[in-house]
């Protein structure tokens, strides 16, 4: 294989260098699968990495890297340290309250 493409460890390391903070390998995955890095498949197996478009690739600081200390997990219903996220109604409180509602409701009417 040329010098003009590498593997994804090579290209972990290169953006991870040129970003100046660590980066994953899902990360250059998920760059891949949305176009951002060309590919090539050498025996339809070992997929290699365009070395220029690695090479122009920079990822900011808080994407990119699943360590991130700040972040929290949001798929869990977690909530980080910054989560600016307005807190869920808890609509347990007003049970009581929508069987009374109803009721005034029809002797208004």
């Amino acid at each position: 294989m040329s010098k003009n493409w590498i593997t994804a460890a090579e290209a972990v390391t290169i953006i991870s260098k040129n970003s100046h903070h660590s980066v994953s390998p899902h990360h250059i995955q998920t760059l891949v699968n949305r176009g951002k890095i060309g590919t090539r498949s050498s025996d339809g197996e070992t997929t290699f990495l365009k070395l220029s478009d690695v090479e122009a690739t920079r990822v900011a600081v808080s994407i990119g890297n699943v360590h991130h200390k700040d972040r929290g997990d949001y798929s869990r219903g977690g909530q980080g340290e910054h989560d600016n996220r307005k807190p869920k109604p808890n609509f347990g409180e007003l049970a009581p309250l929508r069987g009374s509602l109803s009721k005034q409701a029809t002797t208004l009417s």
